[in-house]
C-alpha cells in the first residue's frame, strides 16, 4: 500500500510537466519569472528548514516530500506557468490546477474531496467540448 502512495506521489509531481506541454505554452520570460516565486519560496523554506517544509508540506497537500526537492519546486514552477499562461487564454485547465492543489493529493476533509473532483471535471471539460465560453478571465 505504501508503495501505490508513493507511486502516486511521484506521478503527481510530474503531471505538471504533462500539462505544462498541453496547456502551459508559449510562455513569456514575465510569466516564467511570475512563476518562478512560489517555486523559489518553496525551495528557501526548504533549504531553510527541510523539516519544517516537510510537515506544511504533508498537512497543506499531503505530499510526503520524498523525492529530491529539486523535483517539487520544478513542478510547482511548472505549475505556476501553467496556471498563469492558461488563465490568461481563458483555458479551464488553469482553474482546475488551483483546484487539484487546494483538494490536495491526500484530501482529509469532504471540501478537499469536491475541489478535487471539481478540478478533474474541468480537465476533462475542454475533451466534451472544445469551445469553452468561460465567464472568468485573468490578466497579467
Amino acid at each position: 500500500a505504501d508503495v501505490c502512495f508513493y507511486l502516486g506521489e511521484f506521478f503527481v509531481v510530474l503531471s505538471p510537466v504533462a500539462l505544462w506541454m498541453a496547456a502551459g505554452r508559449p510562455a513569456s520570460r514575465r510569466v516564467w519569472l511570475a512563476a518562478s516565486l512560489p517555486a523559489l519560496f518553496f525551495a528557501i523554506m526548504y533549504l531553510a528548514s527541510p523539516s519544517m517544509a516537510g510537515v506544511m508540506a504533508i498537512w497543506s497537500t499531503g505530499l510526503t516530500l520524498y523525492l529530491p526537492w529539486p523535483l517539487y519546486a520544478v513542478s510547482v514552477w511548472l505549475v505556476g506557468v501553467t496556471v498563469i499562461v492558461a488563465m490568461r487564454r481563458g483555458d479551464p485547465v488553469g482553474m482546475a490546477l488551483v483546484l487539484l492543489a487546494a483538494g490536495g493529493y491526500a484530501p482529509q476533509l469532504s471540501a478537499q474531496m469536491f475541489m478535487g473532483l471539481i478540478g478533474l471535471w474541468l480537465l476533462a471539460r475542454p475533451a466534451l467540448a472544445p469551445t469553452p465560453s468561460p465567464t472568468w478571465s485573468f490578466r497579467y
